[in-house]
């Protein structure tokens, strides 16, 4: 390798790691990932409006609101991320992800993590969620029959593939208060930074 590609390699690995370092970062990752649920929420409303109506259409579309959920998920997933990568945890070195202590698409676990209290509905709704952003967004079917199985949640028994009329709203508070939280993550390194400028 030559001197300059030696430079180059050095310069874009201490990119990369910065790149993760950095709670803004994942804000904005977040911000691409809540638009596009945004755009395809009109068309999960749309959808549910017209199969509680009885209308009925030409052909059967196929079903969207799995993968809004799952992209929703990830909105929130990711804003996650970006507070504990707020507050210190090193999950890049030297031009390598290390991983996330504690699991990667649980977001129960994320919010245990990050110290959220959430309610019995906000629960059941993350962990709906996680299945969406594991397999239910993506697949007809999980690794075994049992996730699929319905199980106790605060309005009665149901599976963790069903869409709710609460979820968009759900996602939207949700969205906005982990964002708050980045963004304090956010100027508390920019003040760090500051500090030591100075």
């Amino acid at each position: 390798m030559t001197e300059r590609e030696q430079r180059d390699t050095a310069a874009f690995l201490r990119g990369f790691d910065d790149c993760g370092r950095q709670p803004y970062r994942w804000l904005q990752k977040a911000e691409s990932l809540r638009r596009t649920a945004e755009i395809i929420a009109g068309h999960v409303i749309d959808d549910f409006k017209k199969s509680r109506s009885g209308e009925k259409e030409d052909g059967r579309k196929p079903e969207i609101y799995p993968v809004y959920l799952m992209i929703a998920g990830l909105a929130l997933e990711v804003l996650l991320k970006g507070i504990l990568v707020g507050r210190g945890e090193k999950i890049v070195d030297k031009g390598e992800f290390k991983g996330w202590s504690g699991g990667s698409h649980d977001l129960l676990r994320l919010i245990e993590r990050v110290s959220i209290r959430i309610d019995e509905k906000e629960r059941w709704f993350f962990e709906r969620l996680s299945e969406h952003i594991s397999w239910a967004g993506k697949y007809p079917i999980p690794k075994r029959y049992k996730k699929v199985m319905p199980r106790p949640m605060p309005q009665g028994f149901a599976c963790v593939t069903y869409f709710s009329s609460e979820d968009i709203s759900l996602f939207k508070s949700s969205y906005e208060m982990l964002k708050v939280m980045v963004q304090a993550e956010i100027e508390k390194k920019r003040a760090v930074n500051r500090l030591a400028e100075s």
